[in-house]
């Protein structure tokens, strides 16, 4: 069946809900060392806090942010959860802009087998990935990208397919976007990898392998974050993806499905297996390394490539083979262990401009709101392409001094948290209106979900209960009521 896609269709393939979540580690500049101050208790409870929390150890945070209508939305509220967390560092603490950790001293490594005891409900979890891994691999830090799509696309896919239960609609949806996200994942790090040296001679990066340094990406490639060779998780069917990550935890080369660390991963249920029952939620793509140059760390164009990526694949509807997934897995590990300056192979350059040239076109009927930033998203990857020095990793060779970014990363750091402490409450906040920031903020930090109104009011749930608020409020007299 051939279901024809109408105007209202194709404009609701540039809305859905996206969702950021970002690690980076606090670093002390004064000890020159992980810092050793513990999570902020300002921030909330980390059992229940949706925005602020922690990574694999104390001073590794983590920002997630609620997930939004637009890509400038997420943006927006992950500039604001970063403003709360810097405004919130020691005055010698700094966020580590790069997802390779800073260079660990003795001391460092004794520290971090000590930090799991502060989250008892996790230490298990935590201290296995410590004996497993090490603390190099865990260390490194990125962002994940979690993405559903708009449900007028559901519909429109479930009708094309002709496909009854609505849930495994969405599940093979959800799938597809993942396969699309692999399939052209080179490119991704091609453009935006951001990790070309390691600043620790004794992590996972073997020394044989290290000699040829600088690269794209040694997170993106089998020596960043990835499980162990022995685990082997398909990308060619839904059933085959589920099955072989159900097999990794029965056979013991997974904890649990939280533990594989693949590019995509499907969420919205407890385990993986419940996905055919249950239905998936959104998708996550775990594909960027932090970017140094993003006081964000991550860009509004790296999330519109994407979003460009996954309408590409809804409007082509492709579906991938075993060989071409496999091909995308080794077109990746080369790209990501290329020198920044190295051009793409010549079949990679030509695909990659094919895909910019569909990408083009389908921009031409996008919302008359988005089309200039999508354009320049376009034109921007294209003269990345064209010109290797233009990347992320490109752009980080000139200031690698004797094999390490450590001056960079620390002036980087101190430039960011200079920056923030310098600007205005509506720059840190944007689209908050000025009579409401203070109770947004508290919301934030005390954990409450939180949202603005159609009328700019602010909604606050707490405990189970909607609040709207039309100016700044304790929203602590709101818990003693309830």
């Amino acid at each position: 069946m051939k279901e024809k896609m109408d105007y209202d269709t194709y404009q609701a393939l540039f809305k859905g809900l996206i969702g950021i979540e970002i690690e980076g580690n606090r670093f002390d500049v004064k000890l020159n060392s992980l810092s050793r101050y513990e999570h902020s208790n300002d921030l909330g409870d980390r059992r229940s806090q949706p925005y602020f929390q922690n990574d694999f150890t104390e001073c590794m945070e983590e920002l997630v942010t609620a997930p939004h209508s637009t890509n400038g939305k997420v943006i927006n509220h992950l500039h604001s959860l970063q403003s709360i967390l810097q405004n919130d560092l020691q005055q010698n603490e700094i966020i580590w802009p790069l997802s390779m950790p800073p260079k660990l001293t003795s001391a460092d490594l004794a520290f971090l087998k000590t930090t799991s005891k502060n989250r008892p409900w996790y230490q298990s979890y935590l201290d296995n990935l410590m004996h497993k891994y090490g603390p190099y691999r865990q260390l490194i830090a990125g962002v994940h990208v979690n993405y559903s799509p708009n449900e007028k696309i559901v519909d429109y896919f479930q009708k094309k397919h002709q496909i009854t239960a609505r849930k495994k609609a969405k599940n093979e949806l959800l799938f597809k976007i993942g396969q699309q996200i692999v399939g052209y994942r080179w490119l991704l790090t091609y453009l935006f990898g951001a990790t070309p040296v390691s600043e620790n001679l004794n992590d996972t990066v073997p020394q044989n392998i290290r000699k040829k340094e600088p690269f794209r990406s040694i997170r993106a490639s089998e020596y960043g974050y990835t499980n162990f060779p022995d685990v082997h998780v398909s990308y060619v069917t839904l059933d085959g993806f589920i099955n072989d990550i159900v097999k990794s935890v029965k056979d013991g080369k997974l904890s649990s499905s939280s533990e594989f660390y693949g590019p995509v991963r499907l969420k919205g249920t407890n385990k993986i297996e419940d996905v055919i029952k249950k239905g998936a939620k959104y998708v996550e793509f775990r594909i960027f390394d932090d970017n140094p140059f993003s006081i964000n760390g991550v860009t509004l164009q790296s999330l519109n490539f994407v979003h460009l990526l996954v309408i590409d694949e809804l409007i082509t509807d492709k579906s991938w083979n075993k060989f071409e997934l496999n091909q995308a897995h080794h077109d990746n590990q080369y790209t990501a262990l290329q020198h920044p300056y190295d051009d793409l192979p010549v079949d990679l350059k030509n695909k990659a401009l094919e895909l910019l040239n569909r990408l083009d076109f389908l921009i031409k009927n996008a919302p008359e709101n988005l089309q200039s930033q999508l354009e320049q998203t376009v034109k921007s990857a294209r003269k990345d392409i064209l010109n290797p020095k233009k990347t992320v990793a490109g752009q980080l060779i000139p200031f690698i001094r004797n094999g390490s970014l450590e001056k960079f990363g620390i002036e980087q750091g101190l430039k960011y948290k200079d920056d923030f402490s310098r600007e205005t409450l509506a720059e840190k906040f944007p689209g908050i209106p000025k009579n409401l920031i203070q109770s947004y903020i508290q919301a934030h930090k005390l954990g409450f979900k939180v949202k603005l109104s159609n009328d700019d009011n602010l909604i606050v749930n707490i405990n189970g209960k909607k609040h709207e608020l039309s100016q700044n409020e304790n929203l602590l007299n709101y818990i003693v009521v309830n």
